[in-house]
């Protein structure tokens, strides 16, 4: 890593893809939330990456996004999921149990509850998403419920997690149930906003 980004490569910090970084998880024995920090394993040199990209200007839904350094070009992570092996997730593969990690499965965590958020979305009058990254943003400004964990602890070698934002862990983890509410929210806001005719015509 520079002493300005860590691990920012091209297809992530495209403006069209849900950039993801990694967390470690606590939860109670009934497998409830209770915390996250920002996932790093000094010894095995793993942990959540993020930075600026030298290639893609800052896009319009992160306008509005403040971070302490370089405030023109695209920020990465978007947000996170559970990374850490150490936290991981079960995996049943083949007959044979295994655990997931790394953001290669924060990822995929992110792709699934998007496919679910959509089956609420569609059966409750709203849409499907494709683009869900600008609506992310849109809901993390404001919105009726709180869509994120926000992830204040950990770090890499280069940024720590913040309150709001942060190049470490984006906007933090899916709150599933709000979140999805809160898309719903803002689809239906949106809708509103351009059916509104201030002419009364």
């Amino acid at each position: 890593p520079g002493p300005h980004d860590i691990g920012v490569d091209t297809i992530a910090a495209l403006p069209e893809i849900t950039a993801v970084g990694g967390t470690t998880l606590s939860t109670d024995l009934d497998g409830r939330w209770l915390q996250e920090q920002a996932w790093i394993d000094v010894p095995m040199s793993q942990g959540s990456s993020g930075g600026t990209s030298r290639l893609f200007g800052r896009p319009a839904y992160q306008h509005d996004v403040v971070v302490k350094r370089d405030s023109t070009h695209r920020l990465v992570p978007d947000v996170s999921a559970v990374a850490d092996p150490f936290t991981g997730v079960k995996i049943v593969f083949d007959q044979v149990l295994r655990i997931g990690a790394g953001t290669s499965q924060a990822a995929p965590i992110w792709a699934g509850l998007t496919v679910l958020m959509n089956q609420y979305l569609i059966d409750h009058g709203g849409a499907a998403v494709g683009d869900i990254t600008p609506l992310l943003y849109r809901v993390a400004a404001g919105s009726r419920l709180p869509g994120f964990h926000d992830i204040t602890l950990g770090g890499n070698a280069v940024d720590t997690a913040t309150e709001g934002y942060d190049l470490v862990t984006g906007l933090g983890t899916p709150d599933v149930d709000n979140l999805a509410r809160d898309l719903l929210d803002a689809q239906a806001a949106q809708s509103l906003a351009y059916h509104y005719d201030p002419g009364g015509g």
